[in-house]
């Protein structure tokens, strides 16, 4: 945020608890292009219709239990022809580490096996409670998109090593959209039309 700030966007944040934000607004100078709302995103959000062109959910996901009310509220928020920038771990990529239980190979389970592993023979728990949505691909996000016209574009960072080596392969091409589908970075949901 601090960067589309920096950029002239006008920005308003969103988070459960507050992180001093007062003092990085401050620190930023950014005055009235940069606002934090406090609010539990999981509940009907404190914000008006189709007031954003952008909305950014970062790592969130994975602690929404209801994925049909959340992006009901995102779709909302956002202006017709907006657009939405998700990020949320997908198995392939937390098969290194869990994110949530820090445990390797953990995170190729699904997420109530995962969950129920981390408690049971590891002593871990998470501070807030875990969605039990598993994000096996970003196919997941076209049931609640599709209905309201926007289309899933899976996409990995410009600079991914993966995509580097993959290009190299033969079908190289085939294998990057695989990539992109199940190893993505962030996912972009745009109008379909």
């Amino acid at each position: 945020m601090a960067a589309l700030c920096a950029r002239g966007a006008q920005c308003v944040g969103a988070d459960l608890f507050d992180h001093d934000y007062e003092r990085l607004t401050a620190t930023l100078q950014a005055g009235d292009a940069l606002r934090f709302e406090r609010f539990d995103c999981t509940r009907p959000w404190p914000l008006p219709d189709a007031a954003f062109d952008v909305v950014l959910s970062m790592s969130v996901l994975e602690l929404v239990p209801d994925l049909n009310a959340f992006f009901t509220e995102l779709f909302r928020v956002l202006k017709p022809g907006g657009i939405a920038v998700v990020d949320t771990g997908t198995i392939v990529r937390m098969a290194r580490c869990d994110p949530l239980f820090k445990l390797p190979l953990l995170g190729l389970l699904p997420t109530r096996l995962r969950v129920w592993i981390a408690h049971r023979f590891f002593g871990r728990t998470y501070r807030f409670p875990v969605a039990p949505h598993t994000f096996w691909s970003a196919r997941m996000f076209a049931r609640f998109t599709r209905p309201r016209g926007y289309r899933v574009e899976p996409c990995k960072f410009a600079g991914s090593p993966l995509m580097a080596r993959l290009r190299r392969w033969p079908l190289g091409w085939l294998w990057q959209a695989l990539a992109r589908w199940l190893a993505y970075d962030f996912v972009l949901l745009r109008p379909a039309h």
